[in-house]
């Protein structure tokens, strides 16, 4: 009698030992096939409860990655979704005119107007691939950093965009209150023009726009503000998405654009240990804040 009743404690205890090692089992089974959120029962200050809660650190860890890598995924289908949709538009403009001028018999000033589509659309795809190419360089390319004057970066931006600014009767203020910028030339030109683009884009006729360089709490900051349509917060969180347009309906844009700049401009920032930032009010206008960090 005694023999069985040590035989039933002992198996009693073994089932003690070895439930946690049994539920680590089966918990590691679900986690492999894509619970992630489940968890082991962490309860006590013993080894097993050690163990217990590393497991659950683990789990936790794995449940970050995977979520990170599901985002990065839909980011990755949105960019082939939104590129499709912005290729197919120029192309079917080209095509359908290129065809109207073969097999339909036209005036002379149906068939300039034709053609003067075709640039048009041409052009918009050109300027589509130099963007394209412009992001996958930033990935790779390694900056050229040095001092490099606002009042430089100031004149290359007026001249690249003044006939932009005039045709739409935009006033410019230029405000310098640091003389130099830490980084790469090419890069903080691209990042100005690309940011005074935008914001021109969003003025209406007669807009103001204020570009701005000065020291914030001892960092220096590239700040371009507009009093324009503005943005709700959702919109806010997206527009340096590559080809994010917000809620308005897609159209093809007069000036060529492809809906990249402000994803290159995060890239640049990126590229220069600095922050990328906007705030916005609908119907009050947008100022976007480059804060560079290491210069």
């Amino acid at each position: 009698v005694l023999s069985v009743l040590l035989a039933f404690g002992l198996l009693y205890l073994l089932h003690r030992l070895f439930r946690p090692l049994a539920e680590i089992t089966r918990t590691s089974r679900e986690i492999a096939a894509g619970a992630y959120g489940t968890r082991l029962p962490a309860a006590g200050k013993d080894e097993l409860a050690e163990l217990a809660g590393s497991f659950n650190h683990m789990a936790k860890e794995i449940q970050r990655r995977m979520s990170e890598l599901a985002e990065a995924a839909a980011q990755k289908q949105r960019f082939i979704d939104n590129f499709a949709h912005e290729l197919r538009t120029p192309l079917t403009a080209i095509y359908g005119y290129a065809e109207y001028l073969q097999k339909a018999s036209v005036s002379e000033d149906d068939r300039l107007s034709a053609l003067h589509y075709i640039m048009s659309e041409s052009r918009r795809l050109l300027a589509m691939a130099g963007q394209l190419l412009e992001l996958a360089g930033l990935g790779r390319d390694t900056p050229d950093w040095k001092p490099q004057s606002v009042s430089d970066l100031f004149r290359h931006a007026r001249q690249t965009l003044q006939n932009k600014l005039a045709e739409k009767s935009i006033a410019v203020r230029w405000i310098e209150e640091v003389d130099t910028i830490d980084g790469d030339g090419d890069l903080l030109r691209s990042l100005l023009v690309n940011l005074l683009d935008n914001a021109a884009g969003a003025c209406g006729e007669g807009g103001t726009i204020v570009v701005r360089a000065a020291l914030e709490d001892g960092k220096k900051v590239l700040s371009v503000t507009d009093n324009g349509c503005g943005m709700e917060p959702e919109e806010l969180a997206r527009i340096t998405e590559p080809f994010y347009r917000g809620n308005t309906p897609r159209r093809r844009r007069k000036d060529g654009g492809a809906g990249l700049g402000l994803s290159i401009c995060r890239q640049i920032a990126e590229r220069h240990g600095a922050r990328l930032t906007f705030s916005s009010r609908p119907g009050e206008g947008t100022t976007a804040k480059v804060v560079f960090t290491t210069s």
